[in-house]
């Protein structure tokens, strides 16, 4: 099995690596239930993460 691998970029949000998987998802012709089941988990893990991680001010 091909090994995912992203867009190599330093700045690179966990949204945007998500839209690449997804995009990998379909290539590979996973159903749709399973991208859904894909994007339930994502939202389970970015409301997680949004909670516990504070938002850092780069300016």
């Amino acid at each position: 099995m091909k090994k995912l691998s992203l867009k190599n970029s330093d700045n690179l949000t966990v949204d945007e690596a998500f839209a690449d998987f997804k995009g990998h998802c379909r290539i590979k012709n996973l159903s749709g239930e399973t991208i859904k089941l894909y994007q339930y988990q994502f939202n389970i893990f970015h409301r997680f993460f949004k909670i516990r991680i504070p938002k850092v001010d780069t300016k």
